[in-house]
């Protein structure tokens, strides 16, 4: 018994001192949906930068993950991911389970692949769901009331999406290497890209982010490539090679902006999360080695600095701080 006390106070002062360290740094998740996170199941790390903690396992049931694609942080703290079990899923930003979202109204089953959250003209969360078994992208309040659906009957495999600062809907088409962006009528305004490796052509892009200057940044998966176009989808610059050198990809894949501007693209193949400026000037690597990323897809980052990434290889969120 007298093991088991020390034991645990040994842990409750690793707990406080890693609390003390991140007010200090002022880069550490909000301090409740810490709290959550040390009073629930999940795996805490004791490094300050890199990865801090992870969640989810394995399963079909509320707050099990299975082969998550995506991942979305709302303007509330809450954190939504794209399950291949047919759902969204809800979780603090400490990795509790909330709730889920299904759509049962839908021709076919929903497959959700990318997913994205925006405020509207009234300031309220919407969120933006792809559907790559219906063709379209679903628009539903945190709790699931669909508001509309876009892009039926024009898009091939939706993949990213992300709204514009003209309002407008900027959707990936992976297989016809297009972006389409809809307008609030659901008309299609515009469309950009192509297939090809030149300069403003997509090879099966899949993520896609903006950043506050209202710039679409794009992760041009098969051209081992990032690419940013303006809101008008004209192509301004491009960054990366293929190779497994600092600033190289193999499969670019999940794509962020944080606050400052800068871009984080997580890289599929080779299971790194890389740190770009918003020029594409490589900064360095989030993640390290032994951090077990197995095959991460989306990529998000908080309001507080966290970036959460959706690893589908072995069904986990995991985050980190740099």
């Amino acid at each position: 018994m007298a093991r088991y006390m020390e034991q645990g106070g040994r842990n409750e002062r690793r707990k406080l001192l890693y609390r003390v360290r991140a007010r200090k740094a002022s880069r550490i998740i909000y301090s409740l949906g810490l709290i959550e996170y040390l009073q629930t199941n999940v795996k805490e790390i004791s490094e300050q930068k890199g990865l801090v903690f992870e969640f989810g396992e394995k399963g079909s049931g509320d707050g099990h993950l299975y082969k998550p694609q995506s991942v979305a942080t709302s303007y509330t703290g809450d954190v939504i991911v794209a399950d291949s079990k047919n759902r969204l899923q809800i979780f603090t930003d400490g990795g509790k389970y909330k709730r889920k979202i299904t759509f049962d109204h839908l021709d076919e089953k929903f497959v959700p692949s990318c997913v994205s959250i925006a405020k509207n003209d009234y300031n309220e969360e919407l969120v933006y769901a792809s559907d790559i078994n219906n063709k379209l992208i679903l628009v539903c309040n945190p709790y699931g009331n669909v508001v509309r659906d876009i892009g039926k009957d024009h898009l091939h495999m939706p993949g990213g999406v992300v709204v514009g600062d003209d309002g407008c809907v900027n959707i990936v088409d992976v297989w016809s290497n297009t972006v389409r962006a809809f307008g609030a009528d659901n008309e299609l305004v515009r469309k950009f890209g192509g297939t090809g490796d030149g300069e403003g052509e997509l090879h099966q892009p899949k993520h896609m982010a903006v950043t506050k200057g209202g710039d679409l940044v794009i992760a041009d998966t098969q051209n081992c490539r990032v690419q940013v176009f303006d809101a008008t989808g004209r192509f301004l610059r491009k960054f990366g090679k293929k190779g497994k050198r600092e600033g190289e990809f193999l499969c670019p894949n999940g794509i962020a902006v944080d606050r400052f501007g800068n871009v984080i693209v997580v890289d599929s193949v080779l299971r790194r999360v890389q740190l770009f400026t918003y020029w594409g000037r490589y900064i360095r690597r989030i993640d390290s080695g032994g951090d077990g990323l197995r095959y991460p897809e989306g990529v998000a980052v908080a309001s507080s600095g966290a970036v959460y990434v959706a690893d589908s290889g072995c069904h986990k969120i995991k985050v980190f701080q740099y």
